[in-house]
């Protein structure tokens, strides 16, 4: 049997605000583009790119979880997971108030490391070296396989 929304405790209905305590760069972004996509996917980043325009303003607009449906034609389960590996990955951080009909979610994007802090992370250096390993080790094989015929 799959999972049903309500087990995240996330409806539709839903209330959410993006928040942050940094201003969003270009840096920022190459970071994200060049450095993160390859470790959590481009659904993931793209969900964080899409999350940040609502900084500042989606407490007066009073947006709820189905702009996410609607606009990025995701449902609740696999937001929930690319919100899952934006968490893990330290991009996100997710607060919570639960009432009796509906909750609010507050989003809080992180900001992405430097380059230098990237690399001088040592679980960040080593899940992408690691990925980058298994990559040329399959074009390895790939051309191999290429000479043979």
């Amino acid at each position: 049997m799959g999972l049903q929304t309500y087990e995240y405790g996330l409806k539709p209905q839903d209330g959410f605000e993006v928040i942050t305590h940094f201003e969003f760069t270009s840096q920022h972004l190459d970071i994200l583009n060049r450095l993160f996509t390859p470790l959590i996917g481009v659904e993931s980043i793209g969900l964080y790119h899409f999350m940040s325009q609502f900084i500042d303003e989606s407490q007066q607009l009073g947006l709820t979880h189905y702009i996410f449906m609607n606009e990025l034609k995701i449902n609740l389960l696999d937001f929930r997971e690319q919100m899952d590996n934006l968490e893990a990955i330290g991009l996100i951080k997710t607060f919570v108030r639960h009432e009796k009909k509906y909750s609010h979610f507050v989003y809080e994007l992180i900001q992405p490391p430097t380059a230098y802090q990237f690399f001088n992370d040592p679980m960040l250096s080593v899940f992408l070296f690691r990925l980058i390993k298994n990559v040329i080790k399959h074009l390895n094989l790939i051309s191999k396989k290429m000479r043979k015929i």
